[in-house]
């Protein structure tokens, strides 16, 4: 076990000294630590046969589900950035902040799948789509996507100054501005908050906001 400097470090801990331990509770999913790690690991693999490069950014637009919190831990484990998409905007201001952010791939919630149609054919980075739950036209599988990835994960892992979110503003003041989140910072925020609320490896915590805010991600950290 390391001291985690980085987001990696953290999931590869839990996964070794919690192995078992309940990490999710969505619905009637439960996952354990290891197994969080594992897709995690897999779908990191998968990001970089579509080409993606440590630092690449990976945008998602969905409600709270356990495949968001997939994606988190993909880019964590590698070094690739999760760019969020806050789903309660207008198109437009959804395709500012995509292009803003520049993903490569972007990966939707099936229920947003006439909302990407609409944009598609403004988004200027996007290279690769990929739907959570159901098939889309123009989209790979979020599922069949994770199956390409190697268990071992990706050939890279993330530095503790590498940007790990891109989180947005909600722009009250102008353009919503992309707030760069590194993993050495996040994990210090989590670090503090878990001491300040004094957690323990048995709390259970209940997650209510949005993954896109950055809010509900830090709570989850701070458990982890």
């Amino acid at each position: 076990m390391t001291v985690a400097q980085t987001l990696a470090d953290m999931l590869d801990n839990n996964a070794l000294k919690f192995p078992g331990h309940t990490a999710f509770v969505f619905g009637e999913q439960r996952v354990t630590h290891a197994e969080f790690r594992a897709r995690a690991a897999r779908l990191a693999s998968a990001w970089q046969k579509l080409g993606l490069r440590r630092q690449d950014r990976v945008g998602i637009l969905s409600q709270n589900c356990m495949e968001f919190q997939e994606v988190y831990g993909s880019c964590e484990m590698a070094g690739f950035i999760t760019a969020t998409v806050n789903w309660r905007l207008a198109i437009p201001e959804m395709v500012y902040i995509i292009n803003d952010g520049a993903p490569k791939v972007l990966v939707f919630e099936a229920a947003y799948a006439e909302t990407i149609a609409a944009m598609k054919h403004q988004l200027t980075s996007v290279e690769h789509y990929v739907c959570i739950g159901a098939e889309a036209d123009g989209a790979l599988a979020y599922e069949d996507v994770l199956a390409s990835g190697d268990p071992a994960g990706a050939s890279f892992r993330p530095k503790p100054d590498d940007i790990a979110y891109l989180i947005y503003t909600s722009g009250t003041t102008g353009r919503p501005k992309g707030v760069m989140l590194t993993h050495a910072g996040q994990c210090a925020a989590a670090e503090i908050l878990g001491s300040d609320q004094r957690m323990s490896a048995d709390d259970r915590t209940l997650i209510m906001m949005p993954l896109f805010h950055i809010g509900a991600k830090v709570i989850q950290l701070s458990q982890h």
